[in-house]
């Protein structure tokens, strides 16, 4: 990120998009979270919780807050 917020925003934002997309399920929740932590969205902290449920991605509940 760098400082640089907007465009990790965007970038993250395009990410999420295509992980969405494609029906990445791991990289939609690990998006979701490094989305989260540029903006506050705990949607998108609850939509990851969701998908580290009942996916068992056991490596990204850490992340959860």
């Amino acid at each position: 990120m760098l400082g640089d917020r907007a465009s990790a925003e965007a970038d993250l934002r395009h990410a999420l998009e295509l992980n969405e997309r494609f029906g990445a399920v791991y990289w939609t929740a690990r998006t979701q979270l490094d989305l989260a932590d540029v903006v506050d969205a705990p949607e998108l902290v609850d939509a990851a919780r969701v998908a580290t449920d009942r996916y068992g991605l056991k490596g990204l509940r850490p992340r959860l807050k």
